[in-house]
């Protein structure tokens, strides 16, 4: 299925099976790509959630421009929205300053969203984009996105504060150790060490095999490392990180609440920095933090990073946009009743409710 635009040497498409070497072609030679831009990354969330991916092109004299990753999300009750990307933090949308491009790519998903009777499209940037503005979208920005700058080892260990410094160095005399793991086995423990903390912090968790996707699809080719936390030989919690590009990305990671005063991830976080110098990356991503929640954003400052934005944007079709501080706020009826829920519960339904808010 095409659409023409004037002139007609534009042309937006969709990408089908044909066009996916051309789609990894084009995201490989560029340097501002993600991993969230990949075709593994498409069938992480096709598989384990059911979205339905309507990756688009933009191509002119037959050569891609601009792509724009999208998914289909719907569900009973709920209705149906795009999002570009789901879990994906603010690495996502365009990779080029060619806003022409920008523009008609945007035009052709909202008019297929209004087509399709959608309730939003979300478009997630690291940039304020006016071409989504100009088209009546609109703007939250929920996120902080902390990024550290890797130059080596020393400067690193310099950067951070003296407290994580001390941290560090705390955990190595309480034994604590950070290896990396080819076990999936260990991934599945760390797995069941989230979902106790994602209770605790009222929040649902993913399934599982969210996680065994995520393995199938980036371990043969590098794309992730998975780091383990022990003391005495025993695993206390760990970390999953995504390389991509010039960027180290920290995913997913959990320690025991017991053991926190042994600084386990001090330790991770570390462990993490020397492997993307290791591996020659620029830049260590250290996950998304909400607004308000300073404590948090204290602690990832303190390792040197700086504090980038993330812009979301929302197209209002029908219904509601989501209320993103509600559902961020600590202290809601929601979590409070999420926390006292019997575990069995929480595995059945906490899934089903992530495969909408994602």
């Amino acid at each position: 299925m095409t659409t023409n635009f004037t002139p007609e040497e534009f042309v937006v498409s969709f990408c089908s099976k044909n066009d996916e070497i051309e789609w990894r072609d084009f995201i490989h030679s560029n340097e501002n790509a993600s991993i969230y831009h990949t075709l593994e990354w498409k069938n992480i969330l096709e598989e384990s959630f059911g979205f339905k991916a309507i990756n688009m092109t933009l191509k002119y004299k037959n050569e891609i421009l601009e792509i724009l990753p999208l998914y289909l999300i719907k569900k009973p009750f709920l209705g149906k929205k795009i999002i570009s990307i789901p879990l994906s933090g603010y690495h996502s949308t365009f990779l080029s300053n060619n806003t022409k491009a920008h523009g008609l790519l945007i035009k052709a998903i909202v008019d297929i969203a209004i087509k399709k009777n959608i309730n939003y499209v979300e478009v997630r940037t690291h940039e304020e984009v006016n071409e989504l503005k100009e088209l009546n979208f609109i703007l939250k920005k929920p996120f902080y996105f902390p990024e550290v700058e890797l130059v080596d080892v020393k400067t690193n260990f310099e950067m951070m504060n003296s407290a994580h410094r001390g941290a560090i160095k705390k955990s190595i005399n309480k034994g604590v150790s950070v290896v990396e793991s080819d076990n999936i086995h260990d991934l599945k423990k760390i797995y069941d060490i989230m979902f106790d903390l994602f209770q605790d912090y009222g929040t649902p968790i993913f399934a599982y095999k969210y996680f065994e996707s995520i393995w199938k699809y980036f371990k043969y080719n590098n794309y992730m490392k998975l780091l383990t936390v022990t003391q005495k030989g025993e695993l206390i919690g760990g970390g999953l990180f995504f390389l991509f590009n010039d960027k180290i990305i920290y995913k997913y990671g959990a320690c025991k609440k017991e053991i926190l005063p042994m600084r386990p991830y001090n330790a991770l976080l570390w462990k993490a920095i020397e492997l993307g110098i290791e591996n020659k990356l620029s830049s260590f991503d250290l996950g998304a933090v909400s607004i308000g929640d300073e404590g948090l954003q204290k602690f990832k400052k303190n390792w040197g990073a700086e504090m980038k934005q993330g812009y979301f944007y929302y197209y209002s079709i029908k219904g509601t946009l989501p209320e993103i501080d509600k559902y961020l706020d600590s202290y809601s009826i929601h979590k409070k009743v999420w926390r006292a829920l019997p575990k069995p519960i929480i595995s059945y339904i906490g899934p089903k409710i992530t495969e909408w808010i994602c």
